[in-house]
């Protein structure tokens, strides 16, 4: 058994050999800075309580147990004893240093979400984005480039093709209406437009083509050899007539009118009454514009006299009257 008097006469030289040591420890803590002002008397006790944060207290018992050997009941002591004397503070026990709190993270936009954020070390200010100078320039207009008009190709052989279809179409339909006409030599398709070819044994089968072909009243036509001309269009095919034999018709009905006007492509004799399209009788009195174009009156009427191209344009063509003396004919005028 340990003699209780032999224990304390230990403790007794060991805090006396210490004191040295623990000066010099204490001493090297302050110029650690761990050592600030003076403290209580429960020093002891918030030293063994911050023992797990490694305090000076703590590395005071450390040194004392490696120095001299004894357990660490009596190197607490020992340590106690120092405070008490004044060698070790109440604060020589460095503050617990808090481990930093993890910050929050800032919820991220769902734009941004699976984005790498890289963070910009401080003081580095992230840089401004590139300015572009607008300039107006004075009397300029914005133009489409024409490769930046798109245009569907258009494909030419598909479009000859489909008119010469549509001719084919005409030319059969012409043939199939007119069929049994005499006159007829030829209804073709040629290329995208028809062609007829007559013979015509009289005026009235050039003019009976002239309204089949749908030739404007107006039409100009022309002498070829012995053939006479014109043009007209069905159903947007362009239908060309050839006459042969008109020529010669036209001269011989001319030269045996009484007083004979050429207006496209037909005779009109003055010295008789000009039915139009309405039935309404027109006749000429002898009256002219300053161009030479002959005036007709409506017969029966006291309405002014109209112009032969006029009444022709309105309500023609005119076919001729029944022949009418001049004699009636001044009656009529003076009835007028």
């Amino acid at each position: 058994m340990t003699n209780p008097g032999l224990i304390s006469a230990v403790e007794a030289d060991l805090t006396e050999r210490l004191t040295a040591v623990a000066r010099a420890f204490v001493a090297d803590l302050d110029t650690s800075r761990s050592l600030v002002e003076d403290g209580g008397a429960d020093v002891l006790q918030k030293m063994r309580e911050r023992q797990e944060a490694g305090g000076a207290l703590q590395a005071a018992v450390d040194t004392i147990t490696n120095v001299s050997g004894v357990p660490v009941d009596v190197a607490h002591r020992v340590a106690a004893e120092l405070v008490n004397r004044g060698i070790l503070r109440e604060d020589s026990v460095p503050a617990r240093c808090e481990e930093p709190r993890p910050q929050p993270v800032p919820a991220l936009s769902p734009a941004l979400r699976g984005a790498v954020v890289v963070p910009l070390p401080r003081g580095v200010a992230p840089a401004a984005p590139p300015t572009v100078a607008m300039h107006r320039v004075e009397g300029m207009e914005p133009t489409v480039r024409p490769d930046a008009v798109k245009e569907s190709p258009v494909d030419e052989t598909e479009l000859k093709a489909a008119a010469s279809a549509a001719a084919v179409t005409v030319a059969a339909e012409l043939q199939l209406r007119h069929e049994g006409r005499l006159e007829v030599s030829a209804i073709v398709a040629d290329g995208e437009r028809v062609t007829v070819v007559i013979r015509a044994f009289s005026l009235e089968d050039w003019e009976y083509w002239l309204t089949a072909i749908q030739a404007s009243i107006n039409v100009p036509t022309r002498t070829v050899g012995n053939a006479q001309t014109a043009g007209g269009c069905i159903e947007g095919v362009d239908v060309h007539l050839v006459a042969h034999d008109v020529p010669h018709l036209l001269k011989r009905q001319f030269d045996s009118a009484g007083d004979p006007v050429y207006m496209w492509g037909r005779i009109y004799d003055l010295t008789r009454g000009q039915v139009d399209a309405t039935g309404r009788t027109w006749l000429y009195l002898g009256h002219r514009e300053a161009s030479g174009m002959p005036l007709l009156v409506l017969r029966g009427s006291d309405r002014p006299a109209h112009s032969l191209g006029a009444i022709v344009m309105a309500n023609g063509p005119l076919t001729p009257a029944p022949a009418v003396s001049a004699a009636v004919a001044g009656e009529t005028g003076g009835a007028r």
